[in-house]
């Protein structure tokens, strides 16, 4: 080969390794950059989470990672912005209430049970007791007027008694007479009572039952106002049971 192609050739594998190199301490000082950016941003992180309350963490500006030059940023920035827009549409179409949103809080079901156990001078007692209140509602046989119901308080109930009302449908024996009226106020018993009504005479809906095997004391067993099938179409008939 001539001296001077040797020459070129050497020129060339000098310059190319230069170029190379060059390169090579770009990509080693970007790494370096990026990583010192990432350990500023752990550190500013880390240095938030242990502010109180009072110390509002800093307002990144975006610049520590060059996040602001990512396209990426700013389509979820649009989306971000495109769902905030669709929640206030949906707020101006449901607007809130004072009691919730949209309508009745949870549990404003007629009928709801609440019940907190009572004590003697700090001692519990053997079974446990408990006072219990039932939101009001009412009562009717399918197509027939509605008893209403009002809040009722029942005080010394009971560990395992049930909360009920009755629906008084014949009078007792011999006359069997169709009575067809709720009686009066919401009940607590223990099952030794409830077995004092009997069907078809008495019929018992039970609203739910106190204990402390049940979350928050009460086990709910009907929500809502009570609707049951008419015993008769007919009004003030004799019933004569076999």
């Amino acid at each position: 080969m001539p001296e001077e192609e040797q020459n070129f050739s050497a020129a060339m594998r000098a310059a190319r390794r230069s170029v190379w190199e060059q390169a090579k301490a770009a990509r080693s000082q970007n790494s370096a950059a990026m990583r010192a950016a990432r350990r500023s941003v752990w550190e500013q992180a880390k240095a938030a989470g242990s502010q109180n309350d009072e110390t509002p963490p800093p307002v990144p500006t975006g610049k520590e990672t060059g996040l602001n030059d990512d396209p990426r940023i700013a389509t979820l920035e649009g989306i971000v912005r495109d769902l905030a827009g669709r929640v206030d549409d949906l707020e101006d179409d449901f607007p809130e209430q004072e009691n919730g949103v949209g309508g009745d809080t949870e549990g404003d079901y007629a009928f709801k049970i609440t019940a907190t156990e009572v004590f003697d001078n700090g001692d519990p007692y053997d079974p446990p007791k408990f006072t219990v209140k039932v939101l009001g509602g009412t009562a009717q046989t399918l197509g027939g007027t509605p008893y209403v119901y009002d809040d009722e308080e029942l005080s010394d109930v009971e560990e395992g008694w049930h909360i009920y009302v009755v629906y008084e449908n014949l009078e007792p024996a011999p006359s069997f007479t169709e009575y067809g009226e709720w009686r009066p106020g919401i009940k607590a018993s223990s099952e030794t009572d409830m077995a004092d009504y009997t069907a078809p005479h008495d019929l018992v809906f039970e609203i739910g039952r106190i204990s402390k095997e049940y979350s928050g004391n009460v086990r709910q067993g009907h929500k809502g106002n009570i609707v049951m099938p008419a015993i008769s179409n007919v009004v003030d008939i004799q019933t004569q049971l076999p």
